[in-house]
Formats: structure tokens, C-alpha cells, sequence
């Protein structure tokens, strides 16, 4: 066994588990529960060919591009639940990138070294980290490198197993046909590029020995995407059912603007960065033996992302053997890699940055299950429980866990599917989360009963109406910090509003001042009252326990106050200002080392919080005779 093969035994495992450990996290996509729905629908109804079952406001087919993968993926989850389906998406990412790394061997020929493509194989999977969704598009991962390490084989080495390019393409044109496109492509980049090579350097275009079973591969590729629910329609439906308006407020359908990668954007997309920028320096490194396949399929690819955030997974598989290729014929990196010490030190390296990124970062939690505070569970529970009935008005992010849980004893107004609902549809959605008026006319024209709203990952406010939480028409029947849950008066729904109705309390964005006039009217034990009837539903909502902490103040019940506050912040140690509040309440009862601590935490959150910087001037000095209360 050679030096080589001694390394690759040891580094490969090491990248391997990290990649794996990688894509252990927490469901938080929305889009998995349409896929489980859809998978559900055709296990146990036989359902395929029809307009979609999901919703009432769509008159459209069904959308079944991915029916396939959405059944292995319901399978899997019969099988073993939400945490087996993280398991399964972690082990075909980590063969996603075994095969990548038999491909960088493939195309780098004698020069291999295993140190390098660890090292390269980590960058890409940096790149694809925040991409790393329960969706079948992780099949199209796999489809891709199983792809360009087969076209590769049989430019590299002559070694001809194209005829399992259809037999690929069959199962991904309906595991995830809207993506079937590339493997159409990459045959005929492949073919195309030999030819243009032959032809710059004076040869011959065609090669009979080289290019014929390449063309006979891509014709059997092309009559294999054909084999599918829809024909070639699959394969175009991207093109087919283009959603302006929903297009242009979809995140990942976005393009990568410079701002983004100078500010927030830049903790997800530095890796994809680096590999761009380490492609770009491989080409023209190599200039001299400028492959007509490599630039086109890089260049391809980097504009795809550059236009749609969500493609940068698919420029990460086809740009790696560009990379490898590139940084393999840079002798003096390959003799710096060459020795044992760095090998060693890459080999306890590569894992402590993936497990130190895994455990610092906060936006994709690691572990099995459910990330808290997503998807509407308690809401859900509540309208299960309560039985509300009729046409309900969802918030777009929630509808594919809507149909998941409520299929099909009530159907949802609108979910992520844009290819099931015109763009009209889409526009009027729109419209109604503004403009009173547009809400009416939509709420009469569907008959719509109960609504349900994103709370608190609504972040840029667009979901909450405020026009309907005013309307006397509607009345608000369930609140947490996930989802908003309002039925209509005169409706079907009476008694529910009878029974857990609000008058008084209310979601508002963590400010309580809204419930002056009420304090002030003489109502305050109402409004108590509706606040623990609130917590005995959501126990953790902590913006009910700030409310009531509020209100407690007003009625100058200090311990009780203090009560409410500690929850406040055990529940979220997040809020700056509500660990400021608390060290004042401290301050005011004397507990001094209690406010300090607070103090400090909420100078960590913010480090500008005026109440805190003031309260350390308190205690700094014991006669200042002001207190924030007071002011």
C-alpha cells in the first residue's frame, strides 16, 4: 500500500463523517411537508393525475414534478419519522461527495493527492452548507456528480460506462424532474466541448472512437427524460410556469448582489466565494490548456448562481474537478501537502472547523427533529382541537405544513408551489396583507372563515396584517410566538370565538403599551385574565408573560412583576432590553450582584441599551436618586 492510499484511508473517513455531521440538522424549510404530503397522497390514495388536492383556490394539475422522490422521502419518514429523513439526507450528501472525490482522482490522474482534494471537497462543502434542505432536490446532488464522474471516466481514462447515464436520468427526471435539465446538458457539454478542442488544436471535429458512444448516450438520455408522469413537460416546468411576482419575493430565487456578500449574506455564501474564486484562478492558471468543457461549464454555472442564490449547490459539484484541476498542477501545494505533519494536522483540522461551525452557528441548529419555533405545531393542535370550520386564509410559508397536518379534512388557500397557483392569485394574496379593501373583496370571494398568520419569523412584517387585527368583523382566537389564529364573526365559528375570543390582549410585536387604555379604563384584571388564559396554552410564550410583567407594573405588584420577568428571559435570552428590565426590578429591591449580572447580559445583546448603561451608573453610584422606572 502506498503513501497515497495510506492518506486517502485516513483523510476520506475524517471528511466523510464531517460532511455527514454537516447536514445533521434541524428541519426548518417549509417545503418539506408538501413533499411529505404529496408522497402521502399517492402511498395511501393512488393519487398522481389530477388537479391539485391541496388547495381550494387552484384549479391547476397537480404538481408532481418530484412524485418520486416526494414517495422515498414518505417512505423513509413511515419508516422512521422526522429525525429517519435527517439521517437519510445526511448519508446521500456524504455519497454526494465520495463520489466527488473519486471524480477529483479521476481527472487529476497520476498527480492525485488526497490531502488536496480533502481540502477542496471542504471548501465545497462549505459552499452548499446553508443549501443542505430535506428536499428532493438532494437527489439532483447526487445525480449531478454520479453525472461528470461517469462523462469523466470516459474522457480520462476511456473507460465506457455511459450506458448508466438514462438509466440515471430515469430516476432523476422523477425524483426531481425540474432539474432533469442538467442532465440533458452535461452529455452534450461534454460532446460539444471534445469537438471545439479537436478543432482549436487542427484536428479532426468528430472522433469516431471518442464521440459516438457519447452521442448515443445523449440521444438514450434525451428518450429517458421523456419517461416520466408529464414527458418533456417535466423537464421545462421551470420555464413553464415562470411566477413573476412570486419569483421576485421568494429569498433563495434571489440573485447575489455585491451587498449581500459585503453584509449579512457573507456568513452563508464565503465558501461558495472561495471556490469561485479558487475556479476563476484555476482557469487561467491553465490557460494554456484551456479545456472548452471546464470554461463552459464553470462559466455556465457561476452566471446560474450569480442570478438565483438557491443554483450556488449545483455550481459547487460541477466547479470541484475545475478546482481540483487547477490546484493539483501547482507543484510546490502538492509538495507542501505531500507531507506527513500536514496531513496529520489536515486530518484533525478539517473536523474541528466542521464541528466548531455546527455548534457556533445558531440559524441551522444541529441535531434531529424540529427547529423550534417554525412551523405552526401548537396553532395547528388549537384548530384540531377546537374544530374551526370553513375556508381558511393561510400565510404562504405555512401552507405546505397545513396541507401536511390538515389534509383532507380542510384545504389550504395558498402554499410555496409556484407552480400550481397563477401569479393573479399571488398578486390578490399580496394585495389583502395591505389594503383593507383588497382583503374584503378576496375574504368574500373565496368565503374565507378563519385565518391563520406567521408571527415572529415574519420579519419583515408583510404577514401580520394589522388591518384585520382592528376589523370588528374578525376576532382573534389563538396566539403564540409562531402563529396568529383569527375567526370570523358570523361564521360557523361562534362558538370557538364565544369560548377563546380576545378582547384585550393581543400580539404586538413585544410592545405593551397598547394595553394603557385598557389599564387605565379599569380593565386590568380582564386582561390578566386573558393572559393566563393564553399561558395555560403556551406556557413558553414569552411575550405573554412581558405583557403580563407589564401590566403588573402598572399596578405597582413589584414581586409579581419580577415573576414574569425572570420568565421573560429564561424562555428567551435573547431580548436585551427585557434583561435591562429586569435589572432595574433587581436594583429597586436592593438585589444588587442580580442587576449587575442583568446589566452586563443586556449590554452583551446591545451593548447601546440605554436602561443598562444607566442602571451601571446606579450602581457605580448607591445615592443616585433617579430610578428608569421613575422616569
Amino acid at each position: 500500500m502506498d503513501r497515497e492510499e495510506i492518506s486517502s484511508r485516513i483523510l476520506l473517513p475524517s471528511l466523510l463523517i464531517s460532511v455527514f455531521l454537516l447536514a445533521i440538522k434541524k428541519v426548518g424549510d417549509y417545503d418539506i411537508w408538501w413533499h411529505l404530503a404529496t408522497g402521502r397522497a399517492i402511498v395511501t390514495e393512488g393519487l398522481i393525475l389530477r388537479n391539485d388536492p391541496f388547495s381550494y383556490t387552484s384549479n391547476l394539475p397537480w404538481s408532481t414534478y418530484s412524485w418520486l422522490g416526494d414517495v422515498i422521502l414518505y417512505g423513509v419518514y413511515r419508516l422512521s419519522g422526522i429525525e429517519g429523513l435527517i439521517l437519510f439526507k445526511a448519508l446521500i450528501l456524504a455519497a454526494t461527495f465520495y463520489i466527488l472525490y473519486l471524480t477529483i482522482k479521476v481527472v487529476t490522474g497520476n498527480g492525485w493527492s488526497p490531502a488536496l482534494s480533502v481540502l477542496i471537497l471542504a471548501v465545497g462543502a462549505f459552499s452548499i452548507w446553508f443549501r443542505m434542505f430535506l428536499r428532493p432536490f438532494i437527489f439532483e446532488l447526487l445525480f449531478i456528480a454520479l453525472f461528470v464522474y461517469i462523462l469523466e471516466l470516459k474522457r480520462c481514462k476511456n473507460r465506457n460506462l455511459l450506458h448508466l447515464l438514462p438509466l440515471i436520468q430515469i430516476l432523476w427526471v422523477n425524483i426531481h424532474g425540474a432539474s432533469a435539465t442538467i442532465g440533458m446538458g452535461l452529455p452534450l457539454l461534454y460532446l460539444t466541448g471534445g469537438m471545439i478542442k479537436r478543432a482549436i488544436k487542427g484536428g479532426p471535429v468528430w472522433k469516431r472512437e471518442e464521440d459516438l458512444s457519447l452521442t448515443l448516450s445523449l440521444l438514450a438520455v434525451l428518450l429517458a427524460t421523456a419517461l416520466n408522469l408529464k414527458g418533456f413537460r417535466t423537464v421545462l416546468m421551470p420555464f413553464l410556469v415562470y411566477r413573476e411576482t412570486y419569483m421576485s419575493n421568494i429569498g433563495e430565487l434571489q440573485p447575489i448582489r455585491p451587498e449581500m456578500l459585503l453584509g449579512y449574506g457573507i456568513r452563508y455564501l464565503w465558501g461558495f466565494l472561495i471556490l469561485f474564486m479558487l475556479g476563476l484562478f484555476s482557469l487561467l492558471y491553465r490557460y494554456r490548456e484551456m479545456d472548452p468543457v471546464e470554461v463552459t461549464t464553470f462559466s455556465l454555472f457561476s452566471l446560474f448562481a450569480f442570478r438565483a442564490v438557491r443554483l450556488v449547490s449545483e455550481f459547487t459539484i460541477l466547479a470541484i474537478p475545475v478546482v481540483a484541476r487547477g490546484l493539483h498542477a501547482l507543484p510546490k501545494l502538492k509538495g507542501l501537502l505531500e507531507r506527513y505533519y500536514v496531513r496529520f494536522c489536515i486530518f484533525l483540522i478539517i473536523p474541528l472547523i466542521f464541528i466548531s461551525s455546527i455548534a457556533l452557528n445558531t440559524t441551522y441548529s444541529f441535531g434531529l427533529g424540529l427547529k423550534e419555533r417554525v412551523f405552526p405545531e401548537r396553532a395547528s393542535d388549537f384548530i384540531e382541537e377546537v374544530n374551526l370550520r370553513g375556508n381558511m386564509f393561510n400565510s404562504i410559508a405555512f401552507g405546505a405544513y397545513l396541507a401536511w397536518r390538515f389534509y383532507p379534512e380542510r384545504k389550504v388557500f395558498i402554499d410555496g408551489r409556484n407552480d400550481v397557483y397563477p401569479d393573479s392569485l399571488y398578486r390578490a394574496y399580496l394585495r389583502a396583507h395591505r389594503d383593507p379593501k383588497a382583503w374584503k373583496d378576496l375574504a368574500e370571494r373565496y368565503g374565507i372563515d378563519w385565518v391563520i398568520l406567521e408571527y415572529s419569523r415574519d420579519y419583515g412584517g408583510k404577514e401580520r396584517m394589522p388591518h384585520l387585527m382592528e376589523d370588528p368583523n374578525w376576532a382573534l382566537v389563538y396566539w403564540d410566538r409562531v402563529a396568529i389564529v383569527l375567526a370570523r364573526r358570523g361564521s360557523g365559528n361562534e362558538d370557538v370565538i364565544r369560548r377563546y375570543g380576545y378582547r384585550y390582549a393581543r400580539p404586538n410585536n413585544m410592545n405593551p403599551t397598547y394595553l394603557n387604555r385598557f389599564i387605565d379604563s379599569g380593565l386590568a384584571g380582564k386582561v390578566i385574565d386573558e393572559l393566563k388564559r393564553n399561558l395555560t396554552f403556551n406556557p413558553d410564550n414569552e411575550e405573554a408573560h412581558l405583557f403580563l410583567a407589564y401590566v403588573y407594573y402598572r399596578l405597582g405588584m413589584r414581586e409579581k412583576e419580577l415573576r414574569e420577568m425572570e420568565e421573560v428571559v429564561r424562555i428567551n435570552p435573547s431580548l436585551g432590553f427585557a434583561h435591562a428590565a429586569l435589572g432595574e426590578l433587581y436594583l429597586e429591591m436592593g438585589q444588587r450582584e442580580k442587576a449587575r449580572k442583568a446589566f452586563k447580559r443586556a449590554l452583551e445583546i446591545n451593548p447601546e441599551d440605554r436602561v443598562a448603561l444607566y442602571g451601571m451608573e446606579r450602581l457605580k453610584n448607591p445615592l443616585h436618586p433617579i430610578s428608569m422606572h421613575d422616569k
